[in-house]
């Protein structure tokens, strides 16, 4: 279970900052993007959540936002749909066995593929096709992509900018009380826009088009 982290960022006055979120496995077109933004040392990027899933290149996607990130400029978040894949993979109960079965065979049918079919093609293993395949998968999925999914977990929740306050999804009132308590009302707070509620700083959040 992940839990809400805070980070607070000291970015000089003037500096232009870039956002963005919902990537979802389109490594191509982040880059795309970025390059039209000119994105350069000069500027701050903010990756707002769910990197992964719901797209063909999700592993390929995950490296590329990890190498970003050693930028000292850039500061990556961590979404819904991330820390969920992270909980699917990482437990061994049968509910999120079966859940994770379940997601993996949708996800090759309607995306294309999904951050735990990587794992298994790039160590050359077929894609799993029962519970107990996805079982025992899981055990090298884990050993392999330790440090990607390390990198996932150490994702903050929340990063504060001066005037600003990204979040992947959306702030609850007292928001400002619940550091280290359960993630997800800040990973799916649907429909964030329209819940009203009132801010001292402009709150920027991806996930609810």
């Amino acid at each position: 279970m992940l839990t809400i982290k805070r980070v607070s960022l000291d970015i000089p006055q003037g500096r232009r900052i870039l956002a963005v979120s919902d990537i979802h496995g389109h490594v191509h077109f982040l880059k795309r993007v970025l390059e039209k933004a000119g994105f350069c040392e000069d500027d701050e990027l903010i990756i707002d959540g769910d990197i992964i899933e719901k797209g063909p290149y999700s592993l390929e996607t995950l490296r590329y936002v990890m190498e970003l990130d050693k930028k000292r400029n850039v500061h990556v978040i961590s979404g819904n749909v991330d820390s969920w894949q992270l909980e699917l993979i990482g437990s061994c109960e049968p509910e999120r066995t079966r859940a994770l079965a379940e997601f993996i065979r949708t996800a090759k049918k309607r995306w294309g593929g999904s951050l735990f079919l990587d794992f298994c093609e790039e160590m050359g293993m077929g894609h799993p096709q029962t519970e107990a395949e996805t079982a025992a998968a899981r055990e090298k999925v884990i050993a392999h992509g330790q440090a990607e999914l390390k990198f996932l977990s150490e994702l903050p929740s929340i990063v504060e900018a001066g005037n600003f306050i990204f979040v992947h999804s959306g702030l609850p009132e007292r928001w400002e009380e619940m550091d280290g308590q359960e993630a997800t009302p800040v990973l799916k707070f649907d429909d964030f826009r329209n819940r009203g509620g009132s801010f001292d700083r402009c709150v920027v959040a991806g996930h609810w088009p």
